[in-house]
């Protein structure tokens, strides 16, 4: 075992990091154009639309690689339980619930990139740092000491958002950290949204 995990729980935390991570690319690639649509004045009809901005900006079409990419991880990932770790229907329940609380966060963290990205163009950096501080996760968090285990916990949530889920699927996480979860991905949506229509009040166009 390594840090107390063995071998195929180590290669669970792996795999569900790369599913999480895959998904929220898949759902959110419109973000990464979303500084050329700024500078372009491209923004200024996605708001005249009736159509939610925040929808059309945060929501890019599917890639067909990152379906394929999908099925086999979640093909490897039923192996890997079925064979190894062999979850209850409990687990496997919770951890569908915390993959969505997953996406929430990411969920959040990219609507404040794109608040960010009205006032100061900065969205490419801001992706960027995001995607470095995720690699750090793509070994459990446990690995980390304080206070930089806290801080990738409950500051800057990656912790919540990729190795939770895999805990809970195999039953390492408690009732009380699974609930902090769901509260803390909700507090920070809202206040993301929150952020978002402030950010709005703040943009300024391209033909002003």
């Amino acid at each position: 075992p390594v840090a107390g995990f063995t071998g195929p729980q180590m290669l669970m935390f792996y795999l569900i990091f790369n599913l999480i991570d895959t998904t929220a690319q898949l759902m959110f690639r419109e973000v990464y154009q979303f500084r050329p649509l700024v500078v372009s004045g491209g923004f200024d009809l996605v708001l005249s639309k009736p159509f939610p901005p925040l929808l059309r900006v945060l929501f890019g079409g599917p890639d067909v690689i990152d379906f394929v990419m999908l099925f086999i991880l979640v093909a490897l990932m039923f192996y890997l339980g079925a064979e190894f770790i062999h979850p209850s229907l409990v687990q496997i329940v919770l951890f569908v619930f915390m993959f969505i609380n997953s996406l929430v966060l990411s969920t959040a963290f990219h609507v404040f990139v794109l608040g960010i990205g009205v006032m100061t163009l900065t969205v490419d950096h801001l992706i960027m740092i995001y995607r470095d501080i995720t690699s750090l996760v793509r070994i459990p968090v446990d690995f980390f000491t304080d206070p930089l285990r806290s801080l990738l916990t409950f500051i800057i949530p990656v912790g919540i958002m990729f190795t939770f889920p895999a805990k809970v699927l195999m039953g390492l996480l408690s009732w009380q950290f699974i609930l902090l979860s769901f509260a803390f991905s909700s507090v920070f949506l809202f206040l993301s949204l929150i952020f978002w229509r402030f950010s709005l009040k703040y943009y300024q166009s391209a033909s002003s």
